[in-house]
């Protein structure tokens, strides 16, 4: 019976390490005094030599260093009894590796086994540049920039939104929410005098959970500036805010529309049939007195 359960157990051992073996990240057993006994093909791949190579010479895949005989983490999980993780770079073929390791107490000695990272932190610094690109184009506009993350508070900010909104850089550099940003804009006059405050700062908070399209506001303030508002979802989560002084804009739209309704009265009070020509030689402008002395409908005008 006990030969039948020894025999139970190798052919399991056996198992276990096949599948270890056609495993595509590098694992290995060590003894209780941490010697390797076992790698699979990854782990003799990343060395360039065979399995019996590497236990014959002892071949550690993690030696670097800070750890000289790559046994660093096997002896804090052996000594913690505890699963240990760390980040290693290491040269594999050649090339710089960034390799997740695990080493971990088994009943006979440590269990390892490392998960190749190199493309997520390849990932994660091409996101890193075209985050420092996305901001330095940022940085040079006129309209006010800021981007607010999942957890609602700021992350980044441009010159201009600093001075639309009146605050300091200290206010910013804090990484406030939108909710104490919105606080610290409505103290220095920055945002309208609502009659509800406090409602509508809860409905900005929800838009980090409700908007899906971008959303425009005119923000008239009681000096007689109107600041435009574009809040829109950010890509990469949270919110991204442009805001705008469209003051003198206005200005100019509301004196050129009464400059053409002025133009208008006078044009139609004249007796005198005046009619304006394009540039295609179609009719663009008439006044009634052209209309009647010509017999004509709006609709053959038009």
């Amino acid at each position: 019976m006990f030969a039948l359960r020894k025999k139970q157990s190798n052919v399991a051992s056996l198992l276990f390490q096949q599948s270890l073996d056609a495993m595509p990240r590098a694992a290995w057993l060590r003894d209780a005094d941490l010697n390797l006994t076992w790698v699979n093909r990854a782990y003799a791949e990343a060395i360039g030599k065979t399995s019996d190579e590497v236990i014959d010479g002892q071949i550690e895949l993690m030696r670097h260093a800070s750890d000289p005989d790559g046994r660093s983490l096997a002896r804090e999980a052996k000594s913690t009894q505890k699963p240990v993780t760390a980040l290693r770079h290491i040269i594999v073929g050649g090339e710089r590796r960034l390799l997740l390791v695990t080493e971990q107490v088994i009943d006979r000695g440590v269990f390892g086994f490392a998960l190749d990272q190199t493309k997520t932190e390849e990932l994660e610094s091409e996101l890193t540049r075209a985050q420092n690109a996305e901001a330095q184009v940022l940085q040079d506009l006129s309209t006010g920039v800021a981007i607010f993350g999942n957890d609602q508070k700021l992350k980044f900010y441009n010159p201009s939104f600093l001075s639309l909104t009146l605050l300091v850089s200290a206010q910013l550099d804090a990484g406030p929410t939108l909710a104490q940003v919105m606080n610290a804009m409505r103290e220095v006059g920055r945002l309208p005098e609502y009659p509800d405050f406090r409602r509508v700062r809860e409905e900005w908070s929800a838009w980090f959970t409700n908007l899906l399209q971008p959303h425009d506001e005119l923000l008239h303030l009681l000096d007689g500036t109107t600041l435009h508002l574009r809040v829109m979802p950010h890509p990469a989560g949270g919110l991204l805010c442009m805001l705008e002084d469209i003051t003198d804009r206005l200005a100019l739209e509301a004196a050129f529309n009464t400059q053409i309704a002025v133009q208008r009265e006078t044009l139609d009070n004249l007796r005198e049939g005046t009619v304006l020509l394009g540039g295609d030689g179609r009719v663009q402008l008439w006044n009634p007195a052209f209309q009647t002395i010509w017999s004509l409908s709006d609709a053959a005008l038009q």
